[in-house]
């Protein structure tokens, strides 16, 4: 399990989303004090980020059943893209409300979910790669 390179992939794709909770994906520049927005600050995100990062981290362990690894790495993929989404969304609704000579700048928390979107395309290749492997020497042995 360990010695696969999905693994890795996966493992850095849930830890990235982890990371999310503690980094700002949004800083408000142009008063005293910048601040930051924060994921712990749109609850109705948070779960489904926490789904997200939870499926990556249990798609390590369905090592021996590759076709189910394979259709969840496609469903946090496909969820990660629909949380891509809302988040810029998020972002977009917040500059629109700034007032004047305030800005909003991405923060490092806004890169991390297409780095681990990165990391899930990677890990799904890998398997793949597996499957065909698998696959190719069940003909040679039948």
């Amino acid at each position: 399990m360990i010695q696969r390179i999905q693994t890795l992939y996966l493992l850095l794709a849930g830890a990235f989303l982890m990371l999310m909770h503690a980094i700002p994906f949004g800083v408000l520049t142009g008063g005293e004090t910048a601040s930051g927005i924060m994921l712990a600050d749109h609850q109705e995100l948070v779960w489904v980020h926490a789904l997200i990062a939870l499926v990556a981290i249990i798609s390590i362990f369905l090592f021996k059943n590759r076709r189910l690894q394979i259709r969840l790495i496609r469903l946090a993929s496909i969820a990660l893209v629909l949380f891509l989404a809302s988040l810029f969304l998020i972002i977009y609704q917040h500059r629109q409300a700034l007032p004047e000579g305030q800005g909003l700048e991405l923060g490092l928390g806004a890169v991390l979910p297409v780095v681990s979107m990165l990391m899930l395309m990677l890990a799904a290749r890998a398997v793949r790669k597996d499957e065909r492997l698998v696959a190719s020497s069940e003909r040679l042995r039948g």
